[in-house]
């Protein structure tokens, strides 16, 4: 919830929006397929996943992407099957816990577009290339949330990975990839319609930072539910940055950090919105601020890629 970014990239005079969606794994799919004994595909999927698409509806050459697999979550609806796939002679989950994929650059040709990343399994990372097509650009869901979904399936050899060695088991493995992201407007989220939500806005618009902390004390005192969690500064920088109310978003950073100090997400939507302003230094120390919190957030995996071009 809290990795909820819209970034904006400056070049000369021209405004060019990118935006970095989360993927929503509810209503996306990691699967594989791969032949046993040269008879018949067992297909299989992995369950727990978290992602990061960067997307410009206007030029998919931007087009970029980090995502993180659990190997545990590997599930071929056989739990005798998935045991042994988790062992050390196949995922050897316990000593290699994620897969993960992490793009370099999308790369087209005769229309045809492929993402060029480093895929990172079983100890071993690779360059792959990923035949990608768009299923839909940006569009309202039912919930009125900002939408993206792409779709691709590319091979490999699973014994580049060190992965498996039984005969009976082809060594070309089929991954197909469906990717829904999404961006929450905040325009449905219930935060808002409660006292923090919409008492902290207006403080943070109207008043200072001072009188903003003094509110949320105030509020803490009474034991509101939304002043114990960080996600609802977050959620408190994504409707401000909706709204394009920048530099109250940046307050609602500030005060989350400095009550939450350890909260990953706080620095990365900081980060986000510095970005914004065009203030990539303050950016840069942010989002460093948030991979040494948690290395693993592919939202400021993202966003330190946006910046670097910077």
């Amino acid at each position: 919830m809290s990795a909820v970014l819209i970034l904006a990239i400056f070049t000369g005079d021209v405004l060019a929006q990118v935006k970095a969606y989360p993927v929503d794994t509810w209503h996306s799919k990691i699967g594989f397929a791969v032949k046993f004994g040269g008879l018949f595909d067992v297909e299989g999927r992995f369950t727990d996943f978290s992602g990061t698409v960067v997307f410009d509806e206007q030029d998919l050459s931007k087009l970029s992407a980090s995502i993180i697999i659990d190997a545990n979550s590997v599930n071929t609806g056989v739990k005798m099957r998935d045991d042994h796939l988790r062992r050390d002679d196949f995922f050897d989950v316990e000593k290699y816990p994620e897969i993960t994929f992490n793009s370099k650059k999308a790369v087209e040709e005769n229309g045809n577009f492929q993402l060029v990343g480093d895929l990172s399994m079983h100890g071993i990372t690779k360059e792959v290339a990923i035949p990608f097509s768009l299923i839909h650009g940006e569009k309202p869901d039912s919930w009125k949330n900002f939408r993206v979904s792409l779709a691709g399936s590319f091979k490999l050899n699973r014994t580049d990975f060190g992965i498996g060695d039984i005969e009976d088991i082809a060594e070309e493995v089929t991954i197909d990839l469906m990717i829904s992201s999404r961006i929450l407007n905040t325009e449905t989220i219930a935060l808002f319609s409660r006292p923090f939500g919409a008492q902290m806005i207006d403080k943070l618009l109207n008043g200072s930072l001072k009188e903003a902390r003094k509110h949320f004390d105030l509020l803490q005192s009474q034991d509101d539910r939304d002043a114990a969690k960080p996600s609802s500064f977050t959620f408190l920088n994504l409707k401000l940055v909706q709204d394009n109310k920048l530099d109250g978003a940046i307050q609602a950073c500030k005060l989350g950090i400095e009550i939450f100090p350890d909260h990953a997400p706080l620095y990365t939507s900081l980060a986000n919105t510095y970005f914004q302003q065009g203030q990539f230094k303050k950016a840069q120390e942010a989002i460093e601020k948030a991979l040494e919190l948690d290395e693993s957030s592919t939202m400021a995996i993202e966003l330190k890629k946006l910046l670097s071009k910077e």
